[in-house]
């Protein structure tokens, strides 16, 4: 078997037996019960792995299967050359560790700690800036509208098909098909049930319903707003018309590839906002956002979005703005807490300085020894019963009296 080439996962040793007739079909059904426990983007991903380990161990003279701790560590450096990115040498060195799993070779050597320590060094060294997608927001599909060319049905379709990746969050691998020898796990107009005003989206395979176990239906409602409404542009567009099997992303006969939808949203994209990076992952990555935006749960969020875990939000976009909010609402606790001390100090305050000043006309006038009986003396820290303390500051006769000197 000759490395890198697309037949590598059929190392995987189950049979050896040189056998014909109803076994030789068993055989093959389990090569093609294995073959399917790889999805066909992981499968084009560790054959791109497999090919750049080759390359390499055939340039500095290695054996290919002989995979040491030091051979893994040259090649972590080696890749540390090629890649911007720690995140991509990570995930080569993920790749490879999924190809010696599969042919069921020793994998120990990924688990020692020493090479942990150089993926961290590789991202002390490689400072790397990850570069993420600008998210599409609603303002900027309403000024792609306003670019449309409404006499060409395929330009029609394109935008639509991006209101559909935005408000359900699709993935490019659902939206459209990566060519047109390559349908995946494109949608199909057999998948689209349009209404008067609302549209449902039923989606039997995803990144996290790779077994079919279940569907998602995912609604859309139309929008006072026509620039954007996703029911209008898929009725206007004609996306839902044609043959059931052939792709959503379709229109007479034209097929919406990914390359296709790619183009035209930065062809718009540069016209709009030309600071912006955009391609397909700027529509899931702004419908999250717009979501956020809007105070939708984070429960709601995810499962629209159809994520597995919490990894949606690394797709959040907080922006300046909501910095500048949390920042304000920051201050204005402070301002209140410190309005409370305040107050609270000011009564304190209060209170001191009447008691203060009753104590000391108590003993400048030294009334209460003289005129006062022993029986009936009070305690020279509270008050007399008979004079009535007022917190309002309205003095008594009584006390107008004892300052009066009377």
């Amino acid at each position: 078997m000759v490395w890198g080439t697309k037949t590598w996962w059929l190392a995987i040793p189950f049979f050896s037996w040189n056998v014909t007739g109803d076994f030789t079909v068993l055989q093959e059904r389990a090569v093609q019960l294995q073959r399917a426990s790889v999805a066909e983007g992981t499968r084009r991903n560790l054959t791109t792995v497999c090919t750049l380990f080759r390359r390499f161990t055939q340039k500095y003279q290695l054996v290919f299967y002989l995979l040491t701790l030091e051979v893994l560590h040259l090649f972590i450096a080696w890749l540390s050359w090629r890649m911007k990115s720690p995140n991509t040498v990570q995930n080569y060195v993920s790749g490879l560790k999924s190809i010696w799993q599969l042919a069921g070779w020793n994998t120990s050597t990924f688990q020692h700690d020493l090479l942990k320590r150089t993926l961290t060094g590789c991202r002390c060294l490689m400072c790397h800036e990850v570069q993420q997608a600008t998210p599409v927001m609603p303002d900027f599909l309403k000024k792609v509208a306003q670019l449309v060319d409404w006499t060409d049905c395929v330009q029609v379709a394109i935008f639509a098909s991006l209101l559909l990746g935005f408000y359900l969050f699709l993935r490019a691998s659902n939206l459209a098909p990566q060519s047109k020898n390559a349908v995946g796990s494109a949608l199909t107009k057999s998948h689209l049930a349009l209404g008067k005003h609302v549209a449902l989206l039923t989606i039997t395979w995803s990144k996290t319903i790779q077994f079919r176990n279940k569907n998602l239906q995912l609604p859309l409602m139309a929008t006072a707003d026509t620039d954007i409404c996703p029911v209008w542009w898929l009725k206007y567009s004609g996306m839902a018309n044609g043959q059931q099997e052939e792709p959503l992303c379709s229109v007479s006969g034209v097929w919406l590839t990914q390359p296709l939808l790619t183009h035209w949203l930065k062809s718009w994209g540069e016209k709009v906002n030309p600071r912006g990076r955009y391609m397909l992952h700027s529509l899931r990555r702004g419908g999250a956002s717009w979501a956020y935006v809007s105070e939708l749960a984070s429960t709601q969020i995810q499962v629209l979005g159809d994520w597995a875990s919490e990894a949606y939000k690394t797709y959040l976009d907080h922006n300046l703005d909501d910095r500048v909010q949390a920042m304000t609402l920051m201050v204005q606790h402070l301002w209140l807490q410190d309005q409370q001390r305040m107050s609270q100090r000011s009564s304190s305050l209060h209170n001191d300085l009447q008691n203060e000043l009753w104590d000391l006309l108590h003993r400048q006038r030294g009334a209460w020894s003289s005129q006062t009986q022993p029986s009936t003396r009070q305690n020279a820290s509270t008050p007399p019963a008979n004079l009535n303390w007022c917190r309002t500051c309205r003095w008594s006769s009584s006390k107008k009296q004892l300052l009066m000197g009377k």
